[in-house]
């Protein structure tokens, strides 16, 4: 992130206000600059007044409400009303994940249904709003879980050469793998087997090692 002096003359495509309440006021409303397309509610009632978000919707700027973009604390809770056990005891960044989600889905699903015309999506709400019969939406997150958890026999960290010689090999024998590589590609520049210049060697004082450099030569040919 970049420190800016004046947001208000900032150019964006997204404007998300997350701090003060009332920000945008009719003048801020007015006077932002051009090329602005959504403004994503990260705060209690963004806009100072009905005149200050009536002119963003003039200038076509879509509006997603805090309700659906913002509602983090709520969907959290309802995790909890429906299983409080899931909650006291599921990893945390599982659960950020599924609000994540959650919000984006909600908050796409509404400027479909807006026609991404903003004086439409006050009216489109509830189209994307649970009904408050039935089961609360916390119930879909066991399933949310499943459907993003990768099911493997071994985890293997670290995708330089020992990491991926590895997965390799044990591809080979039917068991599956997932390689963890913090890096933007496998033996990324900080691994210890990257590099221009590098020494292969096959004396060692345990036999058992030679050998296994002779093979490893061989399965590097494949």
């Amino acid at each position: 992130c970049d420190r800016i002096d004046d947001w208000t003359s900032t150019p964006c495509d997204f404007l998300v206000p997350c701090a003060n309440s009332l920000a945008i006021t009719e003048e801020v409303a007015t006077n932002f600059p051009e090329g602005i397309r959504y403004c994503v509610g990260a705060t209690n009632s963004p806009f100072a007044n009905d005149k200050a978000k009536e002119i963003f919707d003039k200038r076509g700027i879509m509006h997603i409400p805090e309700s659906i973009s913002s509602a983090g604390a709520i969907l959290a809770d309802s995790v909890e009303w429906y299983d409080i056990d899931l909650y006291q005891t599921v990893e945390p960044s599982l659960l950020y994940g599924w609000i994540r989600d959650i919000s984006a889905a909600k908050a796409s699903d509404l400027a479909d249904h807006a026609e991404q015309k903003p004086h439409k999506v006050d009216s489109r709400l509830r189209n994307v709003v649970p009904s408050r019969e039935g089961v609360p939406v916390g119930s879909d997150f066991p399933d949310w879980i499943d459907d993003n958890t990768i099911h493997t026999d071994t985890v293997i960290v670290g995708g330089g050469l020992a990491g991926t010689a590895t997965a390799f090999s044990l591809s080979q024998k039917g068991v599956t793998s997932v390689l963890l590589e913090k890096g933007s590609s496998l033996a990324p520049p900080t691994a210890s087997s990257n590099g221009d210049s590098r020494m292969y060697r096959k004396m060692y004082s345990s036999e058992f090692f030679s050998k296994m450099q002779a093979k490893a030569l061989d399965r590097w040919e494949e």
